[in-house]
């Protein structure tokens, strides 16, 4: 197993002990440090700069989580089992300041278009084959790097190319959360208020026609993206009424319908790429 490792300008002292511990154990790679601003473009960074075409398997691994010892052979049993090119699971969230910790159910089983709306579960559940890393390697280097979710972008290119992927619902990693969490685990109440925010003012909406950018826009894929780039009355209704093709759970179903009336429309730049203007 190889580990390579990205470091996006720390200044903790955790680019000398990546040094010290690459020096020290060949299968530890130190990419070059750089200024990536966000976790998603280091993530991205990291995909088109490692040796992808050496590994068979490419899993991502954020600093802060805890992995259970069993969580890479679980992930490729998985895989080969299910002959598939993509692996997630779900989680168990803890909060070391409260000491809660509770389970992130991603397991529900995968819908046609699922992936325009959503990633599969939290990047750090990931594992892909090497000709799925090796695709999305490719796609983004077709186009510029944006700081959006790179697990939603990922789960969206490997889908969008008809990759198999199986959902696991058994938890083998522990992830933390804390005030520093890009994502994390928004629930109750403060989620739903969250997610409304990031709903109406338009940021939801410019990663699906982000991300779509990536695709390989097949006529069923451009026939929502460019629905979410009009966004009108008749626009949303269909939206609305068609959201059991774009979620996978029933809340995700029920959110999607709920909050369309309140979606916030994406970029100038990005709807008119799929309006033709």
């Amino acid at each position: 197993m190889t580990v390579v490792a990205s470091d996006d300008s720390s200044t903790d002292g955790t680019q000398e002990l990546l040094r010290a511990v690459a020096d020290s154990d060949s299968r530890v790679q130190l990419l070059s440090p750089g200024h990536f601003g966000s976790a998603a473009d280091n993530f991205l960074r990291l995909l088109r700069d490692s040796p992808v075409d050496e590994a068979d398997f490419i899993g991502l691994a954020d600093q802060d989580d805890i992995w259970e010892s069993d969580k890479l052979v679980r992930a490729l049993d998985a895989l080969w089992s299910g002959c598939a090119d993509g692996y997630s699971s779900n989680l168990l969230a803890f909060d070391d300041l409260s000491g809660t910790e509770w389970i992130i159910d991603k397991s529900s089983p995968p819908k046609a278009l699922d992936y325009l709306f959503g990633g599969a579960s939290a990047g750090c559940t990931y594992l892909l084959s090497r000709r799925a890393a090796r695709v999305v390697r490719d796609a983004i280097h077709t186009q510029p790097l944006r700081g959006w979710s790179h697990d939603w972008l990922f789960y969206a290119i490997c889908r969008s190319h008809q990759f198999p992927w199986v959902f696991d619902k058994t938890a083998r990693i522990r992830y933390r959360q804390h005030a520093a969490n890009a994502y994390g685990a928004q629930s109750g109440i403060q989620g739903a208020v969250w997610r409304a925010r990031q709903i109406s003012s338009g940021w939801y909406c410019n990663q699906v026609l982000s991300n779509g950018r990536y695709l390989r826009q097949s006529s069923d894929e451009l026939s929502v993206l460019r629905r979410m780039a009009v966004l009108g009355a008749r626009e949303r209704l269909w939206l609305a009424a068609n959201s059991f093709h774009f979620r996978r759970d029933a809340s995700g179903v029920i959110g999607l319908a709920a909050f369309m009336p309140i979606m916030g429309r994406g970029s100038d730049s990005l709807r008119a790429e799929y309006l033709g203007c």
